[in-house]
């Protein structure tokens, strides 16, 4: 990491704010991990799912989840497949993601701004009903709730006042 870096992480720290590790290396995840009081991930999968650069390993997962950090899972299709992607794509990341102990820092990362190509019959927030479908035959509503907006709620870093 650059001297830079290593301010604008203690700037991060030192002002509560989250430090996203989404876009980064694999060699900059570990660096700014070790750095960041607040880490999130705030739209990766699961690289053991689909070997895409951007996915986080399973001990880069690991290693988030013990610092009380957060990951969105994203709706990017090459970061959830090999081709086209669908709903149970999505439900694989998740699943994988709560094997690792992620069952109460896990979130949705859609990423509908940044992608021309989408999830099969999850085309935008207008078909979330769609995934919460398919979240509901699977899962207690507790998880879902999580899921969809406690986890991510639950594990903002404290309020501090911004000057």
């Amino acid at each position: 990491m650059t001297g830079f870096g290593t301010e604008v992480v203690a700037l991060l720290n030192e002002k509560s704010i989250w430090c996203d590790l989404s876009h980064l290396s694999e060699a900059g995840f570990w660096d700014t991990l070790k750095l960041a009081k607040f880490p999130i991930a705030s739209h990766s999968n699961a690289y053991q799912l689909c070997p895409h650069p951007r996915n986080l390993k399973d001990g880069q997962i690991k290693a988030l989840l013990q610092k009380n950090g957060v990951i969105g899972v994203t709706f990017v299709p090459q970061f959830l497949a090999s081709g086209s992607a669908t709903i149970k794509d999505i439900l694989k990341h998740i699943e994988h993601i709560c094997s690792l102990g992620g069952e109460r820092q896990i979130g949705l990362g859609s990423d509908f701004d940044g992608i021309d190509h989408m999830v099969e019959n999850l085309m935008s927030y207008k078909d979330y009903h769609n995934l919460i479908n398919e979240l509901n035959r699977l899962y207690s509503s507790e998880f879902i709730k999580g899921l969809l907006f406690d986890n991510f709620t639950r594990n903002f870093p404290p309020e501090k006042e911004i000057s």
